[in-house]
Formats: C-alpha cells, sequence, structure tokens
C-alpha cells in the first residue's frame, strides 16, 4: 500500500507537470498567432537577433508591444484604484501636464478626480547651476562624421581641461560614445584624468561606484543614465548634453506611434518627440543639483536648442531662469569664473 501511495503521487506530480507544459505550448502558439498575424494595429511587432560575442546569430526573438499604453493603463489600473499619488519633477511638458497624461491615461480620468500641482523646487537653480549653450558643435548630418567626431572630441577635451574631470557627459548614441571614448582615453589620461564608459568599463553599477569614489574622474553614459543618477557633491560638477535627447525614429515601438499619429491627422513631431525629448533633456539637466549644496554648470552642445523653433519648449522646461551663451571659448571662461565665484545673473541670456 505505501508503494502504490508512492507511485500515486508521482504520477500525480507528473500529470501537473505535463498539463503545465501543455498550456505553456497552447500560449506559446497564441503568442506566435498574434505576433505573426499582425492584425491588431494597437501593437507594434519586430523581430530582434541576437547576436554572439563571435558575431554569429545566437538567437532570433518576435517581438510586439501596444502602441498607446494610456488606455491599457486606465482600464487596468488607473480605473481600479479609488486613490493614485504621482509624483516627480518631470511630468510637465512647457508648464504643462498634456503630454504625460496622455501618455499614461490620466486623460481618460474626469477632471473632478484629477488634481493637477507643480511646486518650486527647493534648490535654488540660479545660483547653484550654470547653464551654458554652444552653436560652435556643427550639427550631426550637416558635415561627414569624422570632421563631427573631430569638433566634438576637441570641445569636450577643453571642457574636462577647466573642469578637471568631475564630469557625466551624457550621449545620444552608444556608437559616438565608443568613438569619442576611443579618441579621448589617452588625451585625457595624459592630464591624470579618469575616463569610465558606459558598456566599456564594467556594469552601470560599478562605473557610478567607481565615478563617485575616484578623483579627477569623467563618465560617458548614455540611454539608462540620462535619468536615475544619483551623485551628490563635488564628484559631480559639471553635466554636458552632446545633443537633445530626441528618440531614434527607427525604434520600432516609436515609428509605430508615429504612424498611429499620423493616421489620426496629427503631427508626431510636435506631440510626441519633441515632449518626449524635454522630458528626457530635464532628466539629463536633473542630474546635477541634487542636494542644497551642490554647485555646478550644464553645457548643451547641441545646436538645435538656439535654432530651432521648438528649442524654446527645452528651455521653458528647466528650472534656471537664464542661461549663457556664446562659443565654447567664452563658455569654458565662464565656467571658469562660475568655479571661482557665484556669477550674477544680469550677465546672462534671460530664456522667453
Amino acid at each position: 500500500m505505501e508503494t502504490w501511495a508512492v507511485s500515486e503521487e508521482v504520477w500525480a506530480g507528473t500529470a501537473r507537470d505535463l498539463q503545465q507544459v501543455v498550456k505553456s505550448g497552447f500560449d506559446l502558439a497564441d503568442d506566435l498567432l498574434f505576433i505573426i498575424e499582425s492584425r491588431d494595429r494597437e501593437f507594434a511587432y519586430w523581430a530582434e537577433l541576437e547576436k554572439s560575442r563571435q558575431g554569429s546569430f545566437k538567437k532570433i526573438s518576435l517581438m510586439a508591444a501596444p502602441v498607446n499604453v494610456g488606455s491599457l493603463l486606465f482600464e487596468k489600473f488607473f480605473k481600479t484604484k479609488k486613490t493614485v499619488v504621482l509624483t516627480s519633477a518631470t511630468l510637465t511638458v512647457n508648464g504643462t501636464f498634456d503630454y504625460f497624461m496622455e501618455r499614461t491615461g490620466l486623460n481618460h480620468v474626469s477632471e473632478e478626480r484629477r488634481i493637477l500641482a507643480s511646486y518650486d523646487s527647493p534648490f535654488e537653480y540660479d545660483r547653484q547651476a550654470l547653464l551654458c549653450l554652444s552653436r560652435d558643435l556643427p550639427a550631426q548630418g550637416e558635415v561627414i562624421e569624422q570632421v563631427y567626431l573631430d569638433h566634438l572630441e576637441n570641445t569636450i577635451y577643453k571642457l574636462l581641461q577647466i573642469t578637471g574631470g568631475r564630469t557625466l557627459v551624457l550621449f545620444t548614441s552608444h556608437r559616438v560614445l565608443r568613438e569619442t571614448y576611443r579618441r579621448l582615453k589617452p588625451r585625457l589620461e595624459e592630464s591624470d584624468i579618469f575616463l569610465l564608459g558606459h558598456g566599456l568599463d564594467g556594469s552601470r553599477t560599478k562605473i557610478l561606484e567607481e565615478f563617485k569614489s575616484t578623483e579627477r574622474t569623467v563618465l560617458f553614459g548614455s540611454s539608462s543614465f540620462w535619468e536615475g543618477v544619483d551623485v551628490p557633491g563635488e564628484a559631480l560638477s559639471c553635466v554636458v548634453m552632446v545633443k537633445l535627447p530626441f528618440m531614434s525614429p527607427s525604434v520600432p515601438v516609436i515609428e509605430a506611434r508615429l504612424e498611429d499619429l499620423a493616421r489620426h491627422e496629427r503631427n508626431g513631431f510636435r506631440v510626441f518627440s519633441v515632449p518626449q525629448a524635454v522630458i528626457r533633456f530635464k532628466q539629463g539637466f536633473g542630474r546635477l543639483i541634487r542636494s542644497g549644496n551642490d554647485r555646478g554648470c550644464v553645457v548643451v552642445l547641441d545646436p538645435r536648442i538656439l535654432d530651432k523653433s521648438y528649442g524654446r519648449y527645452f528651455l521653458r522646461s528647466l528650472p534656471v531662469k537664464s542661461h549663457f551663451r556664446g562659443g565654447i571659448d567664452l563658455i569654458i571662461n565662464k565656467i571658469a569664473d562660475w568655479i571661482e565665484v557665484i556669477p550674477t545673473v544680469n550677465t546672462w541670456q534671460h530664456i522667453k
């Protein structure tokens, strides 16, 4: 009897395992059918190829993602909750919550149930932060890449000489990051400045800890480094943004979102691409001041912030009221003065 009981228990466990395998198989078949048929226009569909270290293809993944998550968030989350509190320093674009509400589905919540509020920062940004804008770097695409990279290399090198390291340089392209890293690594070593690169010198956690604890250090980061980097104190005294952080329109979900907006006769660049980049830009700016004692500068090298009409949306979304604009040599002199003494506002270009 004992043997029979044990056997029955084993077979029962095996049956449960088989049942789970069968269910997983049916779920996989449903997912494959959903992606292969690609009938639901509310989703984006694409394939991702993963390569091995040797360069050969390791695997292919079939992907699907909702084009607009707002309605899903409203139905699955906000609609089921009595109270939800959302707080962040980067919820508004040009002083309004419109973009955030549409992207998260809060625009489906009745107005009487929504409370929108924006509060002043506890930091004194006009005393603690210097914002510098330069037109010196040519727009990528207007010149051959070699010329662009030469300008970028020399511009960053000049800035790092005056800051003595202590700088986070934010890129939008990991390829440009790697090439600039390769060019500047030996040059900076001659000045006793240590360079760390995202994806080149270890994990995100490792290089952040090394950046915090090592003097005269520069960190080149992209993607995730535009947010979630918390380095209070003198270890981070300058943030350089190489380009305005627009998402590539070739990213499948972004491409699908822009196509969806076009089908509804809406300007995707104005209502989606610009607001998304503005929020990312605010996040990048926010890496500098992390406490009431922090002080430093932010340098934007993308001339579009000055030359394009949408540049004003980026500037109006920042907590500083003024900025300094000029060639890179003038900016370097301004930063040198800023490091020595607290600047006076009347020498700056006011944001309008």
